[in-house]
């Protein structure tokens, strides 16, 4: 049987969650938000056969994930041949299987022996922190992030609230100014603002959850994501507005607060190989990373 390869849409959620979190899982790429939000970008496609989920980029260049929910190396062998088998009918110039975890990247091997060549993606790698450390900040470590903190709250008569969609308009307004004061007035071009536009339009449907920080009426800064299982948080979108000096610091450990009664782990996503954004995310410490990785069918 072939695969057949459709847009995700609200009525997958269910299925493919389903199929997800049987992986246990801690990365991004183990919720249905992921590949929803972020679909129209990627130009992304699904197709759920005898419950493992294909994923198809016909983005760049045509790309799949590592297929989801297989339990077995039989299961992985059969996966890769269906895989096999639409990249040929495709008649692609190249096979690519992109974003695998260090998991996938033994399980591949294990099933298609010297047949890939697997490029590490550090602009990818994920990564994932302890939700209290991030809530309370203690030790030398954190000592720069509570200065910040302290400023901000001696400066601004702020509040934090959990985001009320029924006032989406609002979220929308801050979003554009962020996106205006960042110099990315072609919104489209990186996809995030698509994404985050799809995130507040679907917002109860997803299951998202997000936080803002508000000083005297106006939102300075934003942070939206959602559960990936019992211990771990993914947030896909964290914006703060640059006068406000001290709003990301903040509205980390707020979101972070709100989230440590219900998660042991926050996982904050890639770095996407901005310098500055890098150092950011490494200056919170880090529990762990999750490696990523791409790999690329060699030459016969």
């Amino acid at each position: 049987m072939s695969l057949v390869f459709e847009k995700p849409t609200i009525k997958d959620k269910d299925l493919m969650n389903k199929i997800l979190f049987k992986e246990k899982r801690s990365d991004a790429l183990a919720v249905f938000g992921t590949y929803f939000l972020w679909s129209d970008y990627f130009n992304t496609k699904v197709c759920m056969h005898k419950n493992i989920l294909f994923t198809r980029f016909d983005s760049e260049h045509t790309s799949y994930l590592f297929p989801k929910g297989t339990k077995s190396i039989l299961g992985v062998k059969n996966s890769m041949d269906l895989i096999f088998e639409d990249y040929e009918k495709l008649k692609l110039p190249q096979l690519y299987i992109v974003g695998l975890d260090i998991s996938e990247v033994i399980k591949l091997e294990k099933v298609c022996p010297k047949k890939f060549d697997f490029i590490t993606k550090r602009d990818k790698f994920e990564y994932v922190y302890s939700s209290t450390d991030l809530a309370n900040l203690k030790g030398k470590k954190y000592h720069s992030k509570r200065n910040h903190i302290a400023k901000f709250e001696k400066t601004y008569n702020w509040n934090y609230e959990e985001i009320n969609i029924g006032n989406k308009k609002k979220y929308i307004e801050f979003f554009e100014k962020w996106f205006a004061q960042n110099n990315k007035e072609d919104k489209l071009d990186s996809g995030e603002y698509e994404a985050i536009i799809k995130a507040l339009d679907n917002y109860k449907e997803l299951g998202l959850y997000g936080g803002a920080i508000i000083v005297d009426g106006q939102i300075v800064a934003c942070a939206i994501g959602e559960k990936i299982n019992k211990k771990v948080f993914v947030v896909h979108f964290e914006k703060a507005l640059a006068e406000f000096d001290g709003a990301y610091a903040i509205i980390n450990r707020e979101f972070s607060k709100d989230l440590s009664e219900s998660f042991k782990y926050i996982n904050r996503e890639e770095d996407l190989g901005i310098e500055g954004l890098r150092k950011a995310k490494l200056s919170y410490k880090p529990s762990f990373l999750i490696s990523r990785f791409d790999a690329k069918l060699k030459e016969e």
